[in-house]
Protein backbone atom coordinates (compact mmCIF):
# COMPACT_ATOMS: atom_id res chain seq x y z
CA UNK A 1 0.00 0.00 0.00
CA UNK A 2 1.40 3.09 -0.91
CA UNK A 3 1.52 6.36 1.18
CA UNK A 4 -1.09 8.46 -0.45
CA UNK A 5 -3.24 4.67 -0.37
CA UNK A 6 -2.40 5.02 3.79
CA UNK A 7 -3.57 9.05 3.70
CA UNK A 8 -6.85 8.27 2.51
CA UNK A 9 -7.78 5.06 4.53
CA UNK A 10 -6.74 7.13 7.55
CA UNK A 11 -8.76 10.47 6.48
CA UNK A 12 -11.87 7.60 6.14
CA UNK A 13 -11.83 6.31 8.58
CA UNK A 14 -11.51 9.18 10.86
CA UNK A 15 -14.00 10.89 8.99
CA UNK A 16 -15.97 7.58 9.67
CA UNK A 17 -15.59 7.86 13.08
CA UNK A 18 -16.72 11.27 13.41
CA UNK A 19 -19.73 10.62 10.90
CA UNK A 20 -20.70 7.79 13.40
CA UNK A 21 -20.11 10.11 16.55
CA UNK A 22 -22.41 13.19 14.85
CA UNK A 23 -24.75 10.50 14.37
CA UNK A 24 -24.94 9.03 17.86
CA UNK A 25 -24.91 12.61 19.11
CA UNK A 26 -27.51 13.56 16.89
CA UNK A 27 -29.79 10.30 17.63
CA UNK A 28 -29.68 10.91 21.91
CA UNK A 29 -28.86 14.59 22.24
CA UNK A 30 -32.91 15.32 22.36
CA UNK A 31 -33.53 12.40 24.10
CA UNK A 32 -30.86 13.33 26.92
CA UNK A 33 -31.79 16.80 26.68
CA UNK A 34 -35.21 15.46 27.39
CA UNK A 35 -34.32 13.87 30.48
CA UNK A 36 -34.03 16.83 32.40
CA UNK A 37 -36.29 17.02 35.80
CA UNK A 38 -39.37 18.91 35.41
CA UNK A 39 -40.47 21.18 38.06
CA UNK A 40 -43.62 18.69 39.95
CA UNK A 41 -43.07 15.32 37.98
CA UNK A 42 -44.10 14.07 35.10
CA UNK A 43 -47.96 12.84 35.04
CA UNK A 44 -48.94 11.64 31.75
CA UNK A 45 -47.25 10.64 28.61
CA UNK A 46 -48.42 11.61 24.97
CA UNK A 47 -47.61 9.44 22.27
CA UNK A 48 -47.55 11.16 18.65
CA UNK A 49 -46.97 10.31 15.40
CA UNK A 50 -45.21 13.01 13.03
CA UNK A 51 -44.47 12.99 9.10
CA UNK A 52 -41.47 11.33 7.96
CA UNK A 53 -39.72 14.75 7.12
CA UNK A 54 -39.41 16.06 10.67
CA UNK A 55 -38.02 12.65 12.26
CA UNK A 56 -34.54 13.67 12.50
CA UNK A 57 -35.04 17.37 12.87
CA UNK A 58 -37.05 16.41 16.25
CA UNK A 59 -34.52 13.72 17.04
CA UNK A 60 -31.59 16.17 16.69
CA UNK A 61 -34.08 18.87 18.36
CA UNK A 62 -32.17 21.39 15.94
CA UNK A 63 -35.29 22.21 13.80
CA UNK A 64 -34.54 21.82 9.84
CA UNK A 65 -37.81 23.29 8.77
CA UNK A 66 -40.27 25.64 10.13
CA UNK A 67 -42.72 22.67 10.84
CA UNK A 68 -40.04 21.00 13.13
CA UNK A 69 -39.23 24.65 14.26
CA UNK A 70 -43.03 25.57 15.40
CA UNK A 71 -43.23 22.06 17.30
CA UNK A 72 -40.08 22.40 19.12
CA UNK A 73 -40.72 25.41 20.26
CA UNK A 74 -44.20 24.49 21.93
CA UNK A 75 -42.36 21.87 23.74
CA UNK A 76 -39.93 24.28 24.94
CA UNK A 77 -42.97 26.99 26.04
CA UNK A 78 -44.85 24.60 27.42
CA UNK A 79 -42.23 22.93 29.35
CA UNK A 80 -42.93 19.03 27.99
CA UNK A 81 -40.10 16.72 27.28
CA UNK A 82 -39.78 14.94 24.06
CA UNK A 83 -38.13 11.75 23.56
CA UNK A 84 -38.05 9.22 20.29
CA UNK A 85 -40.34 5.88 21.09
CA UNK A 86 -37.58 3.81 20.24
CA UNK A 87 -34.00 5.71 20.18
CA UNK A 88 -32.12 3.53 18.61
CA UNK A 89 -34.13 2.60 16.02
CA UNK A 90 -33.05 2.99 11.91
CA UNK A 91 -36.62 1.84 11.00
CA UNK A 92 -38.72 4.91 9.26
CA UNK A 93 -42.15 3.13 10.35
CA UNK A 94 -41.14 2.74 14.12
CA UNK A 95 -39.08 6.56 13.93
CA UNK A 96 -42.28 8.87 13.87
CA UNK A 97 -43.08 8.29 17.07
CA UNK A 98 -42.17 9.79 20.12
CA UNK A 99 -43.14 10.15 23.56
CA UNK A 100 -44.34 13.86 25.38
CA UNK A 101 -44.21 14.39 28.90
CA UNK A 102 -46.61 16.29 30.17
CA UNK A 103 -46.30 17.68 34.08
CA UNK A 104 -48.36 17.74 36.49
CA UNK A 105 -49.46 21.21 36.45
CA UNK A 106 -50.16 21.26 32.48
CA UNK A 107 -54.00 20.00 30.89
CA UNK A 108 -53.37 16.81 29.05
CA UNK A 109 -56.40 17.33 26.86
CA UNK A 110 -55.45 20.63 26.17
CA UNK A 111 -52.04 19.76 25.12
CA UNK A 112 -52.67 16.94 23.36
CA UNK A 113 -55.58 19.11 21.06
CA UNK A 114 -52.99 20.99 20.76
CA UNK A 115 -50.49 18.95 19.37
CA UNK A 116 -53.00 17.81 16.64
CA UNK A 117 -52.73 21.43 15.43
CA UNK A 118 -49.79 20.83 13.51
CA UNK A 119 -50.10 19.85 10.15
CA UNK A 120 -46.73 17.40 10.37
CA UNK A 121 -48.52 15.53 13.85
CA UNK A 122 -50.45 12.66 12.73
CA UNK A 123 -52.01 11.53 15.67
CA UNK A 124 -51.71 11.86 19.10
CA UNK A 125 -52.63 9.99 22.18
CA UNK A 126 -52.89 9.63 25.90
CA UNK A 127 -51.04 6.77 27.83
CA UNK A 128 -53.57 5.97 30.15
CA UNK A 129 -51.70 6.01 33.70
CA UNK A 130 -50.59 2.94 34.69
CA UNK A 131 -52.08 1.03 38.03
CA UNK A 132 -50.80 -1.93 39.89
CA UNK A 133 -52.21 -5.55 39.25
CA UNK A 134 -54.69 -6.55 41.64
CA UNK A 135 -54.02 -10.26 43.56
CA UNK A 136 -57.16 -12.18 43.51
CA UNK A 137 -57.40 -15.11 46.09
Amino acid sequence: MAIADREKTVDIRVTGRLFCLYFIMCIGCRYVSSSREVQGGIQTEITIVVTKDIVSGLRCGEPSNAATKEILDFIEKEGLLLKPLDPGTDDLGLAVFFIVGIPENQDVERIRSALLTFKRVEGAYVKPPSTPPEIFD
